[in-house]
């Protein structure tokens, strides 16, 4: 099976928090390679660790309203 090339395409929508946790909101637009295309949208929580860098703690997909 031959996998298509995808490109994807993002808008941040909004960013909140502070202190070792913040939440961020996006738009994606994603477009396989010879048509078609879908949208979701994305809310990920990011944390922050102890070496100081954020990582990705919880991530949730949605259709687009």
């Amino acid at each position: 099976m031959q996998l298509r090339p995808v490109r994807v395409y993002y808008r941040r929508t909004s960013f909140t928090g502070d202190g070792g946790e913040r939440e961020a909101d996006y738009e994606l637009d994603i477009r396989p390679q010879g048509g078609g295309e879908m949208q979701r949208g994305a809310h990920v929580v990011l944390a922050r660790q102890q070496d100081g860098t954020w990582r990705v703690s919880r991530f949730s997909e949605s259709q687009p309203r």
